[in-house]
């Protein structure tokens, strides 16, 4: 069998990665009423050796031939048809009806014709999408960087080859999951810088040493396959290492393409500058002005910031943009759009915004809509959408980071000061501690610069930052915000300000003077978010000094104003820490319980390194009622997130871990233990939380009464109806406290709770709702 004729080029790689691409255009362009495919993406993404590769594939399909035109070299579009003759072997006859020699050339030819680079000549869009309608067996494959908008039009945007998990945001790259560096291979990005590296210096190779680099190599380039082949490249002259580092500035690394490639693809930014120079002058504009932005943003920030003195309408040009695959439109978990660009492609157009003189005024700017962001933040984090924001500012993490550079090297120092202030919570639920301390660290130095209205948040925010890591600073710190609170007046912040001082002080008579006077501040000023913040740390103090009935006391409290206020972080940390209570009492069925409705808050906030920490909580209590092999795996799992992601486990809350550590250490044996603990620290995240759910499962039995039946004592926790059960039965506290192994102080405490949520006044009542707890809320 004869193959069809054509002219595609022949290969010299491998392509890598575009199987599922490759299988998608096949379909397509063998369906019947499929006639114009668009291959869409930004410049660098590899749509040439797609559609050649495709168009191979696809040539046993069109018996008349394949035909690949390069449009590139072509300035003017009305020489797209000339080209397209040129390049099947029709010589026209008549230069003036050369669409009509066309037409009878192919009207009976089934071929399929490759038109490459069509962006810069898109005004022929019209004459091809006539030729189309005249030739029933021709079909197009076009790549461009935006749609041809023609009738017809079939479009299939070409995404970034598949990444690892890795963070690169700062540092050096590192692992999002547990995931073993030997599958890094499996991305189709890092297989292509292996290929790519191999083929200019034949004895590289992966190894433990530079296969997490590799991968971070490909991850700060977006997986864009010419940035990711040029810089592999670069491996006969440079270490992984060295490439990696040079990366901050990619558009001044990435070039030296092979000599046969055009020339707006032998570099980086010879690419970009070809898309650049095809927009119109308000596009530019825009263009250079979204460079301020890091991470990506809103359309209400690009519009709040950079629309004022354009012609047209923000949105209207950002599309454009968008169109031109130069920015992509992405949803957000909220649902809301958000605008972002290729890190390359944003350090071309900050190379613009500079060179137009604007780069000051829309960096002034950006820091001045991030302080106003935070501001706002500072009290939402606590309030019924706190979910909302905590997700807005961690995918605004790179602009608050850019804002805060742009504030401490120019001047702006308030700026900063406004931003650590009001996503100071944001920090620390991330666990960001040590980036936060950094920042905080900074601003210390000139904390005289900023302006004296927003100092005492600053000092307070950067009290609760870095009072784990260093208690002495931090209550000099508090010591600050108090003194300028009171000499400004406000008793909230007076209230708030004494609530911090109070965290850097153990214990002692003068923390219950600090944490008397806020709670009265507080009172008078009907701050609820607040006091439940103070009676928190009442029950915080009192839990680590062994009174465990007032502990629960004020964490009840605590968990009141939570609820009212709708902060739900609030409301899973005081469950947390009653588990803690339960857990030093030796009831850990009702840890459990207290645990599991902590966890279900939490996971609904979405928060990995809290979840990790109520996963130590549990293991805890797992441990202690028997499921030691399976609490150590957790434990494991849990310790190698939060060491990963470097985030602080409170104080407080270790001395507990520790003694629940060393149970199962002793009940497992060291032997056992150690090999438990490992197999632990190899597991991901969602496999611990999945080992977790089952070995509650396995210990958590229902309450029940002497007939089988779990009484419904609604409000009650599982301890409560234990010793609520045993008053009924006229036992006295000395024998409650022997029979569930707790001290008679404890017992007192659990019967003074009954009687506060009943309102009850006497041991004879519970005994006689407990009688008729079939309904137990009458």
């Amino acid at each position: 069998m004869v193959s069809p004729p054509h002219n595609l080029p022949l290969p010299l790689t491998s392509l890598v990665g575009r199987e599922h691409e490759l299988a998608s255009m096949s379909q397509l362009l063998l369906r019947s009423d499929v006639r114009l495919l668009s291959l869409i993406g930004p410049p660098g993404i590899g749509k040439t050796r797609l559609a050649i590769a495709a168009a191979n594939t696809l040539l046993p399909e069109f018996a008349h031939g394949v035909y690949f035109i390069d449009l590139a070299p072509i300035t003017d579009a009305s020489m797209v048809l000339p080209t397209i003759a040129r390049t099947i072997g029709l010589r026209p006859v008549n230069e003036q009806q050369l669409m009509l020699e066309l037409v009878q050339f192919l009207v009976r030819k089934q071929i399929l014709l490759v038109l490459d680079n069509f962006e810069h000549v898109i005004q022929a869009a019209l004459a091809i999408t006539e030729l189309l309608q005249a030739t029933p067996q021709v079909k197009l494959l076009v790549t461009s960087r935006e749609r041809l908008n023609a009738s017809g039009e079939h479009s299939l945007p070409v995404p970034s080859l598949a990444l690892p998990p890795v963070f690169t945001d700062r540092g050096a790259p590192q692992l999002g999951t547990t995931l073993p560096l030997e599958r890094l291979r499996e991305y189709a990005a890092v297989r292509l810088f292996l290929q790519r590296a191999s083929a200019g210096q034949p004895d590289f190779t992966l190894t433990a040493a530079n296969t997490l680099l590799v991968a971070g190599i490909c991850c700060r380039l977006d997986g864009l396959p010419l940035a990711i082949e040029l810089a592999a490249a670069r491996i006969r002259h440079l270490t992984p290492q060295e490439i990696y580092n040079r990366l901050d500035q990619p558009l001044t690394i990435l070039t030296g393409g092979a000599r046969d490639l055009p020339m707006h693809q032998r570099t980086l930014r010879s690419a970009i500058a070809w898309s650049y120079n095809l927009l119109e002058y308000n596009e530019r504009l825009l263009f250079a002005r979204l460079a301020v932005f890091r991470g990506g943003c809103s359309l209400a920030a690009i519009e709040a910031m950079c629309g004022s003195d354009l012609p047209s309408a923000v949105l209207d040009i950002l599309s454009a943009l968008v169109d031109k695959s130069l920015v992509e439109r992405k949803q957000s978990a909220a649902g809301e759009a958000r605008f972002t660009m290729l890190e390359m492609i944003r350090e071309f157009a900050y190379e613009q915004l500079e060179a137009s003189g604007e780069l000051e005024t829309f960096r002034r700017q950006h820091a001045a809509y991030y302080a106003e962001l935070a501001e706002r933040a500072e009290s939402e984090l606590r309030l019924a959408n706190q979910n909302y924001w905590f997700h807005l500012l961690e995918m605004e993490i790179d602009n608050l980071r850019a804002a805060l550079e742009w504030s401490l090297e120019c001047g702006d120092v308030t700026a900063a000061g406004r931003i650590m202030s009001g996503t100071y919570l944001y920090w620390i639920v991330y666990g960001r501690q040590d980036e936060s301390i950094h920042w905080t660290q900074l601003l210390l130095m000139r904390v005289h610069e900023v302006a004296p209205e927003y100092q005492i948040c600053f000092l307070r925010s950067a009290t609760l930052l870095i009072v784990y890591r260093d208690r002495e600073a931090a209550n000099r710190l508090a010591q600050r915000a108090v003194a300028a609170a009171r000499a400004d007046g406000d008793k909230r912040q007076i209230g708030w300000s004494l609530w911090a001082l109070s965290t850097t002080l153990s214990s002692g008579a003068e923390v219950e003077v600090l944490t008397q006077e806020a709670l009265v501040l507080l009172r008078e000023v009907g701050d609820q978010l607040g006091l439940g913040l103070v009676y928190n740390s009442i029950g915080e103090r009192a839990r680590l000094s062994g009174d465990l009935a007032r502990a629960r006391s004020a964490y009840e409290q605590s968990l009141a104003f939570a609820e009212r206020t709708g902060d739900s972080r609030r409301q899973y940390y005081v469950l947390y820490n009653l588990a803690f209570v339960a857990q030093q009492e030796g009831d850990h069925q009702e840890a459990l319980r207290l645990i599991r409705q902590s966890l279900a808050l939490c996971q609904n906030l979405g928060v990995p390194t809290d979840i990790a920490q109520e996963l130590l909580a549990l293991a805890g209590s797992l441990g202690a009622l028997g499921e030691s092999l399976r609490a150590t795996h957790i434990f494991g799992a849990a310790y190698a997130f939060l060491q990963h992601s470097g985030t602080l486990i409170d104080p407080g809350d270790q001395p507990e871990h520790d003694r629940n550590l060393a149970f199962v250490r002793a009940q497992l044996g060291e032997a056992a233990f150690e090999a438990a603990w490992a197999a632990g620290q190899a597991m991901t995240f969602d496999q611990a939380i999945a080992l977790a759910q089952a070995a509650v499962a396995a210990v958590e039995v229902p309450l029940l009464d002497g007939h089988g039946a779990a009484p419904p004592f609604v409000g009650l926790t599982r301890r409560e109806r234990e010793v609520a059960l045993r008053v009924a039965d006229g036992k006295s506290n000395r024998t409650i406290a022997e029979e569930l192994v707790i001290t008679e102080r404890t017992v007192e405490g659990h019967v003074g709770n009954i009687l506060a949520k009943r309102g009850f006044r006497s041991r004879a009542q519970i005994a006689a709702w407990v009688a008729g707890h079939a309904h137990p809320d009458s």
